[in-house]
Order: C-alpha cells, then structure tokens, then sequence
C-alpha cells in the first residue's frame, strides 16, 4: 500500500482493522500529528481523514456493521467515536489527566517534576509544570528546568548524539563509541546514568545499556505507554520516567520493576509500590 503523507510527512501506521467489505481499512497512527481513518486498501488513499487525535493515536476499532470506528490515543489518551462514511464526529470522551512529555529530579533530591505540554524549541526540552515533594508528600508547581536535573547526554566522560528517532552515537573524549539503534521502535527519552549505564526510554520499551559497549544490561517493566522522558537523581542511584500512560515512576536500575509509582491529577494524586502499600491526597483514591 502507498504510503501516506501529511504536510509532506509519512504517516507511521501504529493500528488497523479491515473493514467488512475487504477493500478498505480503517487505520492510526502518527504523522505531523495524531491521524487516524479509512483508506483503500488499492490506492492508499484515504476516504476519511481525521486529525483530532493531538499525538500517536494507539488503538482502532470498528463496529460489526463498518459504520462506526473508534480510536484511542493522543495527549489525554482520548477516545473518538466517528463514522466511517464521512468521518462525522459522535462521541469525544477525554479525562483530565495528559500525558507526562518532560520530567525531572530537583538538585537537592527531594522533589520531582514534569510537564504536560508537548511543545520545545528544537535542542530544548518540555517545560515542567508540576512538583512532588517526597519530604511532604505534596503537590507543588514546577520551579523551572534550571531547578531540576533532566536527561543527561554528556557525563562520565561520554556524550549522546541523537541521530534521528530510532538510533543515537555515543562517543567518548571526541571518539566515537558505537551507534545505537532502537530495540523497539522510536526512541523518545535517553540519559546517562553515572556509574550505571544509559536509560533509554522507546515505543513501549524502556532499557539500559552498558555506557560503552551498548551491551544490553536490563529491560524494565512497568511503563504502558511511550517513555517519553527520564532523568537521573542527583546521586544517579535512581532515574525517575515519564510516559504517555500518564505515570510518573521510580526505578532502580538494578531492579526490573519500579521502586515507586505517582498518578496525579490537579492537586490530587496517588502513589504506590509494587506491593502494594500506598499513599494518597484526601480524594485521591477516587
């Protein structure tokens, strides 16, 4: 099928279903933005297109009679319900919470903070909008990036260069090392953790690899979505990350699991461990 292109840039096909005629298909994915409708299956063009979803839409669905599609994905992880005729919206279900797109760990350890907006200038990173302190347990606004410590592409001697979305070189003192390509699919967040290795954070995937050889030293599991941002701690014995699951988490890069997650929404928020314990604000159990 020919590729399809939007503003002049190929749309990335994340889901499909067929229709139940079996010439068209109803599709999403990622282009410019989120994008989302039916093609025919002969010529790949579209008969409806639809550019509501604001990021990679995740998931498609129709129903049994090919005249509605649903589709899942974006900032918020919205919901669209449309026709397959003429893409008619029916339905929008979008909750308050936003995909986390920047994160960070206060010089003095003891809060951490990130962003919902994905918009940077280009070498830039996301703003941070919103704290957590681990020394109250509370809420707080972002006190600015210079407040915070964000990915590291230059520690320990070695330095990242970001190639383009599924591969990154790393060199040292001007060599260079290795290149790395992505053992998912776009790569969206690296760092450098001193003395442990480098983060990196992809499609639904999220990994460390040895500093200088890119040995394959861990996979992590927890992260549901894309892992769009991680930062180290101060002391680099953790990194916390960010995704488009809305979760901010904890790990420990000698563990598989997060030490500790946080959902929050406005001034409400939860965390909790893999075992179960947990603390929360005064509603945030709803």
């Amino acid at each position: 099928m020919p590729p399809y292109k939007v503003d002049d840039i190929p749309v990335q096909i994340v889901r499909m279903r067929f229709m139940p005629d079996g010439k068209n298909i109803v599709s999403g994915g990622v282009g410019t933005s989120g994008w989302t409708g039916v093609k025919n299956i002969a010529s790949g063009v579209p008969t409806v297109d639809i550019r509501d979803h604001r990021n990679t839409v995740m998931a498609v669905n129709i129903s049994n009679d090919g005249q509605l599609a649903v589709s899942a994905g974006g900032e918020s992880n919205e919901i669209l319900v449309w026709r397959t005729t003429n893409g008619q919206m029916l339905r929008r279900f979008e909750p308050q919470s936003q995909s986390i797109w920047a994160i960070g760990w206060s010089k003095d350890g003891k809060s951490v903070a990130w962003g919902n907006t994905n918009l940077r200038a280009k070498g830039q990173l996301c703003p941070l909008e919103s704290s957590f302190r681990f020394d109250g347990f509370q809420m707080g606004r972002g006190l600015g990036n210079q407040e915070y410590q964000q990915d590291q592409h230059t520690a320990d001697g070695l330095s990242i260069h970001i190639d383009d979305f599924f591969q990154f070189t790393v060199s040292e003192n001007g060599r260079n090392l290795y290149q790395h390509k992505s053992l998912s699919d776009r790569i969206y967040s690296v760092t450098v953790l001193p003395g442990k290795g480098i983060v990196v954070g992809a499609s639904h995937r999220m990994y460390l690899l040895e500093a200088r050889t890119g040995t394959l030293i861990r996979e992590f599991i927890g992260d549901q979505g894309l892992t769009t941002a991680v930062a180290p701690s101060p002391d680099s014995r953790y990194f916390v990350s960010g995704s488009t699951d809305q979760v901010l988490r904890i790990w420990s890069p000698e563990e598989t699991e997060p030490l500790l997650s946080l959902f929050a929404v406005g001034r409400e928020w939860i965390a909790w461990t893999p075992r179960g314990y947990y603390a929360c604000s005064a509603v945030g159990e709803r």
